[in-house]
């Protein structure tokens, strides 16, 4: 719990830098949150398969708009990490991919190479 505390605890700062550490911590939350939250609306979509409520919610786009929450923490790290490694902070749109987090976690994840 303290783990998704932390990862909320800066969700809309874009301002300052990321450490390797926490920046990696902000990755697994993302990605397993990502992988939680898709196999829970399939499990709704199977419980509620007959009922109204699944039609409800994707017209309301409920599971898109939880997916953004759960990722705007991400964005927003991956920009103050672009701006500690020196990089450009296009790099924050891998957050749209399922595999996103893995991937800038990856490319990103060096402290050692960071161009002032």
């Amino acid at each position: 719990m303290d783990m998704i505390n932390s990862y909320f605890s800066r969700a809309l700062d874009f301002v300052g830098e990321e450490k390797k550490e926490d920046y990696k911590k902000i990755c697994i939350v993302a990605f397993v949150g990502r992988i939680l939250l898709d196999i829970l609306f399939r499990v709704f979509c199977l419980i509620f398969a007959s009922s109204k409520f699944i039609i409800v919610m994707m017209m309301l786009g409920i599971g898109p708009v939880v997916a953004i929450i759960w990722m705007l923490p991400l964005f927003a790290a991956t920009i103050r990490r672009c701006k500690y490694w020196g990089k450009s902070k296009l790099w924050a749109g891998a957050v749209l991919f399922a595999i996103g987090p893995i991937i800038l976690w990856f490319l990103l994840r060096s402290d050692s190479c960071r161009s002032i």
